[in-house]
C-alpha cells in the first residue's frame, strides 16, 4: 500500500505530516500532552471515521538503532473506495523511450517512505515563520494527483511528489535514503532548493570534516559532544576538527562548536520541542546535529563556530544512553 504521510489531527483539527504533529505536541507543556489521534485524510474517509496511528510521533528524533523514525500507519478500519493512500504501490519498470538516469532516480525515490523533492530553506524568500520551529506548519506541496480527488483545497495531502519546509523532514528522508539505497541510486537523487537551484540530494548534505569558512547554503551535519547549558542555551562541540588558513597555509587543526543563545530558544515557538531535545543530555552518548547556517573562526579563542539564526534552521537527534 502506498505509505501514509499525512493525517487529520483531531487535537489540532487539522490535516498534518507527522513532522508537524510532533512539534506541536512536544510544544505543549508536559501536564498537557495526551497523545494525538488521527483520521484519514479522505473526506469519505474522515466522515466515517477511519482511524491512522501516529509512530513517535510523540518523541524528539534519535540516532539509535532502536529508533524508528516517524511515521503515521493504517489501523484496521476499512477506507472508503478510491482512497488514495489504499492504492497498491507498484515496482518501477523501466519504459520503452525512458533513460536509464530518470528510472533509476524514480526507481530509488520508490524505496523511500516520504522522499522530498524540493526543499524551502528559513532563509529563503516567503519561507519565514513558515517552516519547523516557526508556526508549527509544514507548508508541503504535491503534484501528480490521483483523477480522483475530493477535494483541491486537500489535494497536497496525497501521494504524489512532496515539497517541505521542515528541516527534521527533509533529515529524515535524507537518513532513509542512505539506510535503503545503494552508493549507484543515493547518487541519483535530485533536489530542488528554492533560491540554491537543483541539485543531487548528497550535495546538499555536508558532512563538516569537509567545511570550511567557504562552506554557504548547505546542510552541514556531523556527531557532537554535550558541553553545556546556558539557561536555555546549549553548547555543543563537534567530534571533527577543521583545518584552519591563513594566507592560503594551513596552520592547524580546530575544534567546532555550536552555541544556541537563550534569547535564541526564547524567540522559538517550539521552544518547549527544543527543551524535550535536551532534557538530560549528559546521560546522552552523542547528539547528531544538522543544521543551515555558516562557520566563523576566532583567533582569540583558536576554534571555530557553526551559527545558525534560528531554530528552523536546527535538527537535533539524541544519541544513545551512555553506559550506566
Amino acid at each position: 500500500m502506498t505509505t501514509i504521510t499525512h493525517a487529520f489531527c483531531l487535537e489540532l483539527d487539522r490535516i498534518v505530516t507527522v513532522d508537524e504533529a510532533r512539534f506541536e505536541f512536544l510544544s505543549l507543556s508536559a501536564a498537557k500532552r495526551n497523545r494525538f489521534n488521527y483520521l484519514c485524510t479522505n473526506l469519505d474517509c474522515r466522515q466515517a471515521g477511519v482511524r491512522v496511528f501516529g509512530v513517535n510521533d510523540h518523541r524528539p528524533l534519535e540516532d539509535t538503532e532502536v529508533y524508528k523514525d516517524p511515521h503515521f500507519r493504517k489501523s484496521r478500519d476499512t477506507h472508503a473506495p478510491g482512497c488514495p493512500w489504499e492504492t497498491e504501490a507498484i515496482t518501477p519498470i523501466q519504459g520503452d523511450d525512458e533513460p536509464e538516469e530518470e528510472f533509476l532516480q524514480r526507481a530509488a525515490k520508490a524505496k523511500i517512505s516520504d522522499f522530498i523533492e524540493r526543499f524551502t530553506p528559513p532563509s529563503a524568500k516567503g519561507a519565514k515563520d513558515q517552516a519547523g520551529n516557526g508556526d508549527g506548519k509544514d507548508v508541503s506541496s504535491v503534484t501528480s494527483q490521483p483523477p480522483n480527488s475530493r477535494n483541491p483545497g486537500e489535494r497536497h495531502n496525497e501521494p504524489g511528489m512532496r515539497s517541505t519546509t521542515v528541516l527534521d523532514r527533509l533529515v529524515t528522508s535524507y537518513r532513509q535514503a542512505l539506510k535503503r539505497l545503494s552508493s549507484e541510486e543515493l547518487r541519483s537523487l535530485q533536489l530542488q532548493v528554492v533560491g540554491v537551484g537543483r541539485m543531487r540530494l548528497v550535495d546538499y548534505f555536508k558532512a563538516i570534516r569537509y567545511c570550511s569558512l567557504e562552506t554557504d547554503q548547505r546542510v552541514i551535519f556531523g556527531g557532537a559532544r554535550f558541553i553545556h547549558r546556558f539557561g536555555k542555551g546549549v553548547k555543543f562541540e563537534f567530534y571533527d576538527k577543521l583545518k584552519h588558513y591563513k594566507e592560503g597555509v594551513e596552520i592547524g587543526r580546530y575544534p567546532v562548536t555550536l552555541y544556541i543563545s537563550p534569547s535564541l530558544v526564547e524567540a522559538a515557538r517550539h521552544r518547549n520541542y527544543f527543551e524535550e531535545i535536551l532534557k538530560e543530555p549528559e546521560k546522552r552518548r552523542y547528539f547528531t546535529i544538522y543544521a543551515l547556517g555558516h562557520l566563523t573562526f576566532s583567533d582569540k579563542h583558536e576554534s571555530f563556530s557553526l551559527v545558525v539564526d534560528d531554530l528552523k534552521s536546527l535538527s537535533l537527534l539524541r544519541g544513545p544512553d551512555k553506559e550506566p
